[in-house]
């Protein structure tokens, strides 16, 4: 019996290995001509006229605005982010970002934005994967929302900033180089300090059990069976 317990659990040591491999690729939020980001219902453009935002320069602007967003520098942020913050009885448009040129597999989803509920502020955030039905994504729980700072990325980010907020939205799975939608918007038009400040998406693969694990867990049950014979 110590043998079958000592070579099941390696080859549950080796599966869990493998499945922590991967870390977490960051994808900025772009908008215009040959960027990822674009309001759902005007898609992808054909030319940088990018009409749901107000402010393309990226000035610092954190105005109210009712019918788009704001692209701004934000300082806590350490680069560009879109941001809407409409007054009472205000529509923002919703915004789709695609991650494409991913291999074959499935994926976990991460949605990248700032977080504030200090002072009565509340800075939330609404995305998912079906256009107009979205969850809201609010402060830092440490379980769907976690610190970006604490998360390992493959490559440089600006989403790892003090104040920043990775929600976990779910898996996706690419079949033949198929694109994933990531929609997004602002819970409700209340204005004021509540605001969602969005910066971009993330994605990780889960790796398939290699064959190591695999031949320590037919090791393990084959073991098991010469013990019950």
């Amino acid at each position: 019996m110590k043998k079958l317990l000592l070579n099941t659990t390696f080859a549950s040591a080796c599966v869990f290995s493998t499945s922590q491999a991967a870390t977490i690729t960051y994808v900025d939020a772009l908008h215009g001509l040959g960027g990822n980001t674009f309001s759902t219902t005007q898609g992808a453009p054909s030319a940088d006229n990018s009409s749901w935002l107000a402010n393309p320069a990226f000035d610092g602007d954190s105005t109210e605005n009712n019918t788009q967003w704001n692209g701004r520098t934000f300082n806590g942020a350490g680069g560009t982010v879109y941001q809407a913050q409409p007054a009472a009885g205000g529509s923002i448009p919703e915004l789709t970002t695609q991650i494409t040129g991913l291999a074959d597999g499935t994926y976990d989803i991460w949605i990248y934005y700032t977080e504030n509920v200090n002072n009565g502020q509340n800075w939330f955030i609404d995305a998912g994967f079906t256009s107009g039905s979205l969850t809201t994504y609010g402060a830092i729980n440490g379980t769907t929302v976690v610190d970006a700072s604490s998360q390992t990325f493959s490559n440089s980010t600006d989403a790892n900033f003090s104040g920043g907020a990775a929600a976990y939205l779910g898996q996706q799975t690419v079949v033949g180089g198929s694109t994933v939608d990531v929609f997004i918007n602002h819970p409700g038009g209340n204005g004021g300090a509540n605001r969602t400040v969005y910066n971009g998406v993330g994605y990780e693969l889960i790796p398939e059990p290699s064959s190591t694990a695999l031949s320590g867990m037919t090791a393990g049950l084959l073991l098991f069976r010469r013990k019950r014979v």
